[in-house]
């Protein structure tokens, strides 16, 4: 009996970790005008299962942009 391997394969266009793939939205929704901050509270279904609290907020790095990132908003 062949047994499957222990790591999963992944898809050629799946993201490679949670961060690359919540960035991948971020940016994705970010790019079509679409509202990214916010809280999002999402239950699981199972009683044993943890529910969670997503929070994003927009921030900006301490150097100084080449363009205006409010004309961006």
């Amino acid at each position: 009996m062949v047994m499957p391997p222990s790591d999963p394969i992944p898809e050629p266009n799946q993201p490679s970790s949670f961060e690359e793939a919540l960035t991948e939205v971020i940016v994705s929704w970010y790019a079509n005008s679409e509202p990214v901050e916010g809280r999002w509270e999402i239950a699981t279904p199972l009683a044993d299962a943890p529910n969670w609290v997503v929070d994003v907020e927009k921030t900006y790095s301490d150097d100084e942009p080449e363009y205006d990132p409010e004309l961006i908003d």
